[in-house]
């Protein structure tokens, strides 16, 4: 058990840099997983193959809260505790960008991106950032630079469909 516990953390900055808090009983009933988003969610999940160690899940990320901005977490017996929180991501501030338009596309990504994650429906769909679905500011910018209008046009069209299929955004 202790080894598939290390293995779990191992791959905990690979999972989108997630704070996770791992909580289970000595009888390995009932394993619980607390997970921070760096936008603030935190999720819980409710591991049920501890009896035959399959990947089965009772509760995977679901949204328990928001605005754990902290810059550290703690929990154990009855004692919790945070330390003071951390702002969330600022604004987005473009670099210098010799190309207006890919500014306007990055900015328009990460502000699709952040009403996608402010939506549980939404946010519940995709479980982990992608190239479309991120908000890095140079990804995107960078990805404009290099392709077709045709390219950019379908992927704002994609992110739209997206958004309004799961009704985080009423119109276009």
């Amino acid at each position: 058990m202790i080894t598939m516990w290390a293995q779990a953390i191992r791959l905990v900055p690979i999972l989108s840099a997630l704070i996770c808090l791992f909580v289970f009983s000595l009888e390995a009933r009932a394993t619980s997983i607390y997970a921070i988003r760096q936008d603030g969610q935190m999720l819980f999940y409710r591991y049920a193959g501890m009896a035959d160690g399959s990947n089965r899940w009772a509760v995977e990320q679901k949204i328990i809260g928001t605005g754990w901005g902290f810059r550290e977490v703690a929990a154990g017996g009855t004692v919790s505790g945070a330390a003071p929180p951390q702002p969330l991501p600022s604004p987005i501030q473009p670099p210098p960008a010799s190309d207006p338009r890919c500014s306007a596309y990055a900015r328009s990504a990460i502000s699709d991106y952040d009403q996608m994650r402010r939506s549980p429906k939404c946010s519940n769909q995709l479980k982990q950032d992608t190239a479309r679905w991120n908000r890095q500011f140079d990804a995107h910018y960078n990805w404009c630079r290099q392709a077709q209008d045709s390219a950019r046009k379908s992927e704002i069209r994609a992110r739209d469909k997206f958004l309004l299929a799961c009704g985080a955004r009423s119109t276009l």
